[in-house]
C-alpha cells in the first residue's frame, strides 16, 4: 500500500481546477486494454464522451495499480483516504453511544451465532466510516462538483460526503441486483427514502428495465429513484462483438469463475473434456478477487491443449473474451447478464448457488447444465440458446453516457 497512498497524497494535496462530475472508480476497473492504455469499465463511455469529469480512483486489488488509462483527463488517487480512515478509526474512535454501538453487536451475533461483530468492532467500523466521510467533504468541496456517481454499494462515506455538500450521489449497479441488496429496502409506511438515517442513493443507475421492474415495489423504486441507464462497458464492447465473425472459427467457450464450487466446477469440466472431442476452446477465466491462484485448473484440466486458465488480471480481459465467445457458462455471475447484453448465448451450471440466477433459465434465456456430458451434447449440436436485440436491451439499456449525463449540470 506504500506506493498508492504516496501517490495518493500527491494527486490530494495538488491544486485542481472545478469539474461538472466526479466519478469514484477503482484501480481493478481498468480491464480493456488498448494502444491508447486501458479504459475504465465502468465510466469510459461517459469519461470519453461528457467532458467535465474528474476520476477518482482507490486501489483495491493486485495486479492493476501500474496499469496507465486510455482517457487522458483528470485522475485522482484517493486510496489514502481509505487507509487514512481506518488508521483514525482505530486511533481517535467515535466516544459514547455504547448501547447503540452494544445493541448492534447484539443483532449481528443473534443472526450470525457467532460474535463476528463485537462492540469494539462496530465502533472502529463506524468511526472509520466518520472519518472518511470528514474527508470526502473536504475533497468534494475543493472539486467543486455537483454530481458525484460510485460504482457500487460500498460508498456510504461518499454518500454521506455529499449529502453534506449539496452534491446529488447516483449509484451505478453492480453485479446481480437481488432482492436481498442492500438498497433493496421494502416498501414500509414507516420508511421515508429521503430520510437521513437510511444513506440512500439519490438515484439507482441499473442496467436495463429488468431491473428497474423487479425493484418496482421497493421503496426506492417506489420513489422512482431506481432508472434504467445501461453499461459503459457493454456500449464499448457492442461494436467488437458485431465486428466479430465466428461462423468460420473454432467453437470458443468462457466460463467465468467466482470461487464458488471450485471441485465440483473442475470436475464437471473435466467430464465435458472427456466426452467432447471438438476442435474447441475453452478460456476459463478466475475471479481476480476469489480465485487468485491458478493452480488447482492447471493441474486438473492443464494437460487439455484446449483449455487455456487466465488470471483475473491478466490479459485477455473478461469482456474482451466474453464478446469473442460462442458460448458463456457459470454458476451465477453477473457475467450471464452481461452475456445477454452482448447477445452472447449463455449457460448456467448446476452447481452451489446456481439458483440466485434461475430466472434466466425459467424466462428461456439460458440454459441450465446439470453435467459434463450433457454440455458436450450442446457443444457438439450447437443448440444453445440465440439471444434476440429485444432481450439484450431489456437487460442492458443502450447509449449509457447519454443517459447518465441527465444529472451532470449544464456548463
Amino acid at each position: 500500500m506504500i506506493w498508492p497512498c504516496l501517490r495518493s497524497l500527491f494527486d490530494l494535496i495538488r491544486p485542481w481546477p472545478s469539474f461538472r462530475y466526479a466519478v469514484k472508480s477503482y484501480s481493478s476497473a481498468l480491464r480493456v486494454k488498448t494502444p491508447a492504455g486501458y479504459e475504465d469499465t465502468y465510466y469510459e463511455a461517459l469519461l470519453q464522451l461528457v467532458p467535465g469529469g474528474v476520476r477518482l480512483h482507490s486501489y483495491n486489488a493486485t495486479g492493476y495499480e501500474r496499469r496507465s488509462l486510455a482517457w487522458r483527463g483528470s485522475n485522482i488517487d484517493i486510496t489514502l483516504i481509505l487507509v487514512a480512515g481506518a488508521l483514525l478509526g482505530r486511533l481517535l474512535p467515535l466516544k459514547g453511544h455504547d448501547q447503540i454501538f452494544g445493541c448492534i453487536a447484539t443483532a449481528t451475533r443473534s443472526r450470525l451465532g457467532k460474535d463476528r461483530f463485537p462492540t469494539a468492532k462496530v465502533r472502529r467500523m463506524f468511526s472509520s466510516f466518520l472519518w472518511q466521510a470528514w474527508f470526502y467533504r473536504r475533497l468534494l468541496k475543493k472539486l467543486g462538483v455537483k454530481t458525484l456517481f460510485v460504482a457500487d454499494t460500498g460508498e456510504r462515506a461518499f454518500l454521506k460526503a455529499a449529502r453534506e455538500n449539496g452534491c446529488k450521489l447516483v449509484e451505478l449497479q453492480h453485479g446481480v441486483y437481488t432482492p436481498n441488496h442492500p438498497d433493496a429496502i421494502p416498501h414500509l409506511t414507516c420508511l421515508d427514502a429521503d430520510d437521513q438515517g437510511l444513506l440512500l442513493p439519490d438515484i439507482v443507475a441499473v442496467y436495463g428495465s429488468h431491473w428497474a421492474d423487479a425493484h418496482s415495489q421497493r421503496l426506492l423504486g417506489v420513489s422512482r429513484r431506481v432508472r434504467p441507464i445501461g453499461a459503459s462497458f457493454i456500449d464499448q464492447l457492442k461494436l467488437q462483438r458485431l465486428s466479430d465473425d465466428r461462423e468460420h472459427v473454432t467453437t470458443r467457450l468462457l466460463v467465468t469463475t467466482q470461487g464458488l464450487a471450485r471441485d465440483a466446477l473442475i470436475s464437471l469440466l473435466r467430464e465435458f473434456l472427456d466426452s467432447c472431442k471438438l476442435p474447441l476452446r475453452l478460456d476459463i477465466k478466475l475471479h481476480p478477487a476469489f480465485d487468485p491462484v491458478p493452480t488447482q485448473y492447471t493441474e486438473a484440466l492443464g494437460s487439455d491443449n484446449r483449455v487455456n486458465v487466465i488470471l483475473g488480471s491478466a490479459e485477455p480481459d473478461t469482456y474482451s473474451l466474453l464478446a469473442g465467445c460462442s458460448l458463456h457458462l457459470s454458476i451465477s455471475s453477473a457475467c450471464h447478464y452481461d452475456a445477454l447484453g452482448l447477445r452472447v448465448p449463455t449457460a448456467v451450471l448446476a452447481l452451489s448457488n446456481h439458483e440466485m440466477v434461475l430466472d434466466l433459465v425459467e424466462a428461456g434465456q439460458a440454459l441450465l447444465v446439470r453435467n459434463g456430458t450433457q454440455l458436450a451434447q450442446i457443444v457438439e449440436s450447437r443448440s444453445w440458446i440465440p439471444v434476440p436485440l429485444e432481450v439484450a436491451n431489456h437487460y442492458f439499456k443502450p447509449e449509457f453516457a447519454s443517459n447518465l449525463s441527465e444529472w451532470i449540470p449544464s456548463g
